[in-house]
């Protein structure tokens, strides 16, 4: 939201209209991001009960040592950072 009102630099009567719809705006896209995270979780579960029956047990331990898949709706951390868990996204 910082973002736009820097980019747009809303002037007098502009600032509280534009301000009212950026809010309503990263309120709904927050819901959808997080929809879309526990979609994400709920495929992968999904995929990981499907591929059990074929696995060895070799390939099911490293599967679940893999790594967590990154979050598509984060920027990448920065180098020798590891990605944050869980929660939203920094502003």
């Amino acid at each position: 939201m910082a973002h736009l009102d820097r980019v747009l630099e809303p002037e007098g009567d502009q600032t509280a209209a534009i301000r009212t719809i950026l809010e309503a705006t990263a309120a709904r896209n927050g819901r959808i991001i997080g929809n879309a995270r526990d979609a994400l979780r709920t495929e992968l579960d999904s995929m990981k009960l499907r591929l059990a029956p074929l696995l060895t047990d070799r390939q099911k331990r490293r599967l679940d040592a893999m790594e967590p898949v990154p979050d598509p709706f984060r920027p990448p951390p920065p180098r020798n950072r590891p990605p944050p868990r869980d929660g939203p996204p920094p502003p």
